[in-house]
């Protein structure tokens, strides 16, 4: 199955705002994606909200070499990795 195609990547950022959304486009459709995050020496956070319907995992800590904390959050749909059942 060695399909090719292009990704469009957006990134929006707001001003006032501390988060950037980075959205993926595929040019086919495609059954899934990867993706990753960065792990320095600390903990992973891994939370659920409360319908259960949204998840995210995240980093936050020293992870430049300016002396201030960094986040990062992957947020996604829990039935798209965990499946309905």
């Amino acid at each position: 199955m060695n399909k090719k195609t292009d990704l469009t990547s957006i990134l929006t950022i707001k001003p006032n705002n501390r988060h950037t959304l980075h959205t993926i486009k595929s040019s086919v459709k495609t059954e899934g994606i990867c993706t990753g995050i960065v792990k320095h020496g600390f903990n992973l956070i891994q939370k659920q909200s409360e319908n259960k319907k949204w998840s995210y995992i995240a980093t936050y800590g020293v992870q430049t070499l300016v002396p201030d904390k960094l986040g990062m959050a992957i947020f996604y749909k829990t039935d798209d990795v965990f499946g309905s059942g």
